[in-house]
């Protein structure tokens, strides 16, 4: 069982002689409500940032708790409690990390991405606030590069990656991003596209995107061109994108790359 990592960096795992909850009530009973476990937890994170219990005595209830947590973020604000979905979210992620349920922790991400309404959201926004500790960020980090190589879970990746605007781990997954950036035109693509263009100043992101501008499928140029208009593109990036302008048959994408081209031109007099 993977090391319990309790929170951020400032959080210390209690010791060995700190006295935990007895989880025997609730461990296989039959008539075990899995949604008041759930919130035992999460007020605990609430109130010490830790799980209040020993998580470890969960492993064979960790996808019921998953399937709580998905199910409370899908239901109506009401069956919140007074808690937000971004710390219900937040919460439930730390538990998974804590607990090192590295499929249980992909699986929530996932479930959250195809459920209904916006919960991927909170997701975003609490993986954002855990990047910001070293211990999750490791983690996470860990998680993420063995699922973006996984081909029943890199689509997850590619989904949050973009949405959560980390470059610092973007430029981790720099060379699966590029092999998926060349690879089918899905929307995998454009998440990967996506979050290659934010890694600013990178030549090698730079240059996948641009000679995407070339590729047969007029609706990855769209995509391409609707990307580098945000993009800061040197001297001969700009050179290559007017050539690509005065090559594009497609009308719409033609005057995307001509109004990069005129902005260039005019800061150049």
């Amino acid at each position: 069982m993977s090391k319990q990592t309790y929170g951020g960096d400032d959080e210390e795992a209690p010791s060995e002689e700190t006295k935990r909850p007895k989880l025997s009530k609730f461990e296989l009973a039959p008539d075990t409500n899995v949604r008041d476990l759930f919130w035992k937890i999460m007020a605990s994170y609430a109130a010490t940032k830790g799980p209040g219990m020993e998580l470890s005595e969960l492993y064979n209830q960790r996808f019921a708790l998953e399937k709580a947590s998905v199910a409370i973020m899908e239901g109506e604000r009401s069956n919140l409690y007074g808690m937000s979905p971004r710390f219900v979210a937040q919460y439930t992620l730390m538990m998974f990390l804590d607990a090192g349920w590295e499929d249980t922790f992909l699986q929530f991400i996932s479930d959250i991405k195809e459920s209904k309404g916006d919960g991927w959201k909170a997701i975003v926004r609490a993986l954002q606030n855990m990047l910001l500790s070293e211990n999750y960020r490791a983690l996470i980090r860990k998680y993420f590069q063995k699922a973006i190589r996984n081909q029943n879970t890199y689509q997850d990746v590619l989904f949050y990656l973009p949405r959560i605007k980390d470059a610092a781990l973007i430029a981790e997954f720099k060379r699966e991003l590029i092999i998926y950036a060349r690879g089918d035109a899905d929307e995998g693509q454009e998440n990967a596209m996506k979050s290659l263009a934010l890694l600013e100043g990178d030549e090698d992101a730079k240059e996948v995107i641009l000679n995407l501008l070339k590729h047969w499928d007029a609706d990855v140029r769209r995509k391409a061109a609707t990307l580098i208009k945000d993009m800061k593109i040197d001297e001969s990036g700009m050179e290559f994108i007017e050539k690509r302008a005065e090559a594009e048959t497609n009308d719409e994408i033609k005057r995307m790359l001509m109004r990069k081209v005129s902005l260039w031109k005019r800061k150049k007099k």
